[in-house]
């Protein structure tokens, strides 16, 4: 027995059937691919505002480890003028 093959108007719905399948499928890669693109962008600008404040707290590090130098420093330098009137008791 030879299978039967379709008929022109058969064959035309198949296709018409796949076109519309593969529409659909284009649809939702490409709204997959819009909402990535758009997280993509999210993430971008997450990642600038972290930087900006990774580099505010450099800044301030530095400004807190130079106060701190400034200070050890200043206390050192009064420490050892201080220690010259010292009055061993009698």
């Amino acid at each position: 027995m030879r299978e039967k093959k379709p008929t022109p108007a058969q064959r035309e719905r198949i296709l018409d059937n796949q076109l519309h399948s593969l529409i659909e499928q284009l649809a939702s890669k490409q709204a997959q691919a819009e909402g990535l693109v758009s997280e993509i962008h999210i993430k971008g600008m997450e990642l600038e505002n972290l930087n900006g404040v990774w580099r505010q707290l450099e800044t301030s590090s530095v400004e807190v480890n130079a106060t701190r130098n400034r200070f050890v420093r200043s206390a050192s330098e009064k420490g050892s003028a201080s220690s010259d009137y010292i009055v061993e008791p009698n």
